[in-house]
């Protein structure tokens, strides 16, 4: 019993855990979100005063491409680590159910013998 018990303890510190890596985690993903809203205004801004004639178009073109490929790249970056906090969440909550289950049948068992 004490065996169960002591592994119902350590899935539940897994579990808080990582739940708050998880919560780290959105909170930098958030920071990211807002740097990539900012590089997207700019960009647009800067599209904007290209825009006037074709020439100047294309020379917008080539200036602001490599911000958009790299918005983009932050984009599939923040996608992947929100899907990363989300499964630590679930991970975490899961664990901390199934630790404190185990920890309350061992309570259960002890009391029966």
């Amino acid at each position: 019993m004490k065996k169960m018990r002591m592994l119902g303890v350590i899935l539940v510190v897994a579990g808080i855990v990582a739940i708050l890596f998880a919560n780290y985690i959105s909170g930098e993903v958030g920071e990211g979100k807002l740097k990539i809203a900012r590089g997207e205004q700019q960009v647009e801004s800067g599209k904007k005063y290209f825009s006037g004639d074709p020439v100047r178009k294309e020379i917008g073109k080539g200036l602001f491409s490599p911000a958009e490929r790299k918005i983009a790249e932050g984009k599939r970056q923040v996608g992947k680590y929100e899907e990363i906090a989300q499964l630590l969440q679930i991970g975490g909550i899961i664990s901390i159910i199934v630790g404190g289950g185990m920890i309350i049948m061992s309570f259960i068992k002890k009391r029966r013998h």
